[in-house]
């Protein structure tokens, strides 16, 4: 398996689709399943319940599967529970194109943002309103900047600038700087893509990766700039191909979000959002890692094959319980729109109306006005005689 670590644009892809679910959720748990990874349990009306995997230095995403969580929460999730349980999610965004993911939260009482860094050995932290840090899973000075309590919290210094912000002559300018340094090693410093996604954009600019910056043209910086753009207007329009790419075995080698030329003579699997490709990739990543670790490959794939009849079956628990809500919605309308004639159909078999009425009577006397046509009885279906129930 390839991905050891997620790039700035499938963090991008990843904010953009969490955007559509996630906000106006409400945080009902906070689990921490180990030092590095906690879930959010969200509630959001009209919605399956979701779940946010947030793991510091490597991956964001919701999982369809459940995992046992520890017994004993450990400090840093009882302090996250105490402050965000309850609380709403107005925003996720990504800090400008880094790797770097926040999560705005509100209650009556303040707010909040849950900070994700998954760069190096990442972190989580929480600060108030004011950017004053409140919890991390890691405290520690460095060189640039502090992450300790009640100390304000900074971002790290950005090495790259920001695409989304940068014009074609920007481009072009600050390439040129770097005089005799190849050209994929100049987009990969200078906009923060990395090699994959640098070499990406060479590829459909047809441009040789090992070109030195000096030696550019003018067509090259026009087809350099192109390719960003058709790269970010994708993330932007959700023009994506969330996609996994199998090898001869038919094993996961990767997970992408767009059609890549690297990969087009690769075996694909399509899936209709990336954070479902990133939840299976890692689901057999985890179980994969486990194997090699432990000599039980066989065990831990069967144990994955396990999993994923248990998604299988969850998937279907959760379309039953929207078909269940909607008809819920439909029969509580139903009732609502023809509560005027119910209240008289209740009015009628009141204890008051039926003193010296045998039940028998009163049934007969409902289905007659029913034969005729007459409101309320037309609702009535049947009686239970035995059980004294009217079906309407």
């Amino acid at each position: 398996m390839q991905k050891k670590e997620f790039s700035s644009v499938d963090i991008a892809v990843l904010v953009q689709e969490l955007k559509d679910v996630i906000v106006n959720s409400r945080v009902n748990k906070i689990y921490q399943y180990d030092k590095k990874t906690i879930i959010l349990k969200l509630h959001k009306t009209d919605s399956p319940q979701l779940r946010l995997v947030m793991e510091a230095g490597r991956r964001i995403h919701l999982t369809s599967y459940v995992l046992k969580p520890p017994k004993i929460p450990p400090g840093f999730c009882m302090a996250l529970r105490k402050y965000l349980s309850g609380a709403w999610i107005d925003k996720i965004e990504q800090y400008k194109f880094e790797r770097i993911v926040l999560l705005h939260l509100r209650k009556r009482i303040g707010n909040w943002k849950l900070i994700l860094e998954l760069f190096g050995e990442g972190n989580i932290i929480l600060t108030d309103e004011k950017n004053k840090i409140l919890q991390a899973l890691i405290f520690k000075r460095m060189r640039d900047r502090n992450i300790i309590r009640n100390e304000v919290f900074e971002f790290p210094p950005s090495r790259s600038k920001n695409p989304f912000e940068m014009t074609k002559e920007d481009i072009k300018q600050e390439i040129v700087e770097f005089g005799e340094t190849e050209v994929v090693r100049a987009i990969a410093r200078l906009l923060g893509f990395g090699g994959f996604y640098s070499e990406e954009i060479l590829s459909r600019a047809n441009i040789e990766k090992n070109k030195l910056c000096g030696a550019l043209q003018d067509s090259d910086f026009e087809a350099i700039f192109n390719s960003i753009q058709n790269i970010l207007s994708a993330i932007t329009l959700s023009k994506t191909q969330p996609s996994l790419i199998l090898d001869e075995d038919d094993q996961f080698l990767d997970a992408i979000p767009l059609e890549l030329n690297r990969y087009k003579n690769f075996s694909v699997k399509l899936l209709k959002t990336f954070n479902e490709v990133i939840d299976q990739f890692y689901l057999k990543d985890t179980a994969h890692k486990k194997a090699i670790a432990g000599g039980h490959v066989n065990k831990l794939e069967k144990e994955v094959e396990r999993l994923e009849r248990i998604i299988s079956k969850q998937k279907q628990v959760l379309d039953d319980e929207k078909k269940s809500i909607l008809n819920n919605k439909i029969l509580g309308d139903a009732i609502y729109s023809h509560s005027g004639e119910i209240q008289m159909l209740l009015d009628y078999f009141s204890v008051t109306n039926r003193v010296g009425k045998e039940w028998a009577t009163m049934f007969r006397a409902v289905l007659d006005a029913k034969k005729a046509g007459k409101t309320p009885a037309t609702l009535v279906e049947s009686f239970d005689s035995r059980n004294l129930i009217a079906n309407i």
